[in-house]
């Protein structure tokens, strides 16, 4: 390849065959190339009168916001996309990790760029540390046609294969309907909110969209004294229930109880998961040992306590819903 000074004006960036980086912070680099100027040139092509980039997005989109007049460029010469393609691809592996987005994005430049789905199992899932298989290749390019909305949200979450996984199960009006709910929560509460609400449409034959538009979910939503995230765990716990409901029972009888019995919030109190044992954990802190003889007094208080019983006791045997 040669280098070439590009002018900035003749790039053509609406052309985005090649891209695969679309949620980006060019902050830190537009700050590195203000000071120290650009160290390592992307990468053009000639193509009927255009200069496209074959990568090298942010240094570009970096070098306009300093208004820089032109900018050292190499130049790829051959006319083949998919060779020029796997270039970039071949020059980003040599520096860095792809995201999830950028592996879902690359795939699908692949399938769209002539390579069958058969090849890319063989060649390009392995390159990019995917399993071998066609129905991994298949959800990847599900994550890539997600609407951009909900790309930005798995952007900023820095959401895990199996999160976005559940995502491409729902249609586009459902995942829009859900937009608000997720995205004030981690990445351990949406898959749990995605995975209930899946599993109860399925279970009571009840479209997703018919539950979302419900009374009980809708008054969350409107509440108007609740905060985003206030109105996210909201939901994200009435699917629970409504997904488990007896083992919400028995966390509601559990909490009565620990009410009833006035336990202290600074000594916790837990039951085994989802109730199947009878083991409990008890969990306090404390800073010197003034504090520590403290707490065991109230512990012994509260074994003592006739109510204690009831407690123990709310915890059922293991049940299947």
């Amino acid at each position: 390849m040669k280098s070439e000074n590009i002018k900035l004006d003749i790039i053509n960036i609406k052309d985005e065959r090649f891209r695969i980086s679309y949620y980006f912070d060019l902050f830190a680099l537009i700050r590195s190339i203000a000071e120290i100027g650009l160290i390592h040139p992307p990468v053009v092509t000639h193509r009927k009168g255009n200069v496209l980039i074959v990568t090298g997005w942010k240094r570009v989109l970096a070098c306009q916001s300093l208004s820089l007049p032109s900018i050292p460029c190499f130049v790829f010469e051959g006319q083949d996309d998919l060779e020029a393609f796997r270039l970039g691809l071949q020059e980003n592996l040599t520096f860095r990790t792809f995201t999830l987005l950028e592996k879902a994005e690359i795939l699908s430049r692949l399938i769209q760029l002539g390579v069958t789905e058969n090849d890319v199992v063989k060649g390009e899932l392995s390159l990019l540390e995917i399993p071998q298989t066609l129905n991994h290749l298949d959800i990847y390019l599900d994550i890539a046609a997600l609407e951009p909305e909900i790309k930005a949200i798995i952007h900023s979450k820095n959401m895990t294969y199996p999160v976005a996984q559940l995502l491409t199960e729902y249609s586009e009006e459902e995942r829009r309907l859900l937009l608000s709910s997720l995205h004030p929560l981690g990445q351990n509460k949406q898959k749990e909110l995605l995975q209930n609400l899946l599993e109860v449409s399925k279970r009571d034959h009840i479209p997703v969209q018919d539950i979302l538009a419900g009374e009980d979910i809708q008054r969350i939503i409107s509440a108007e004294n609740l905060s985003p995230l206030q109105k996210a765990e909201e939901i994200r716990n009435l699917i629970q229930r409504k997904r488990y409901p007896t083992l919400s029972t028995w966390k509601d009888t559990f909490k009565s109880q620990k009410k009833d019995l006035e336990w202290p919030d600074d000594i916790k109190i837990e039951p085994s998961p989802f109730f199947e044992g009878e083991e409990y954990t008890v969990q306090f802190t404390f800073k010197n040992s003034d504090e520590y003889k403290k707490k065991l007094i109230k512990l012994n208080e509260l074994v003592s306590h006739k109510k204690i019983s009831r407690l123990l006791k709310s915890s059922p045997k293991k049940n299947n819903e």
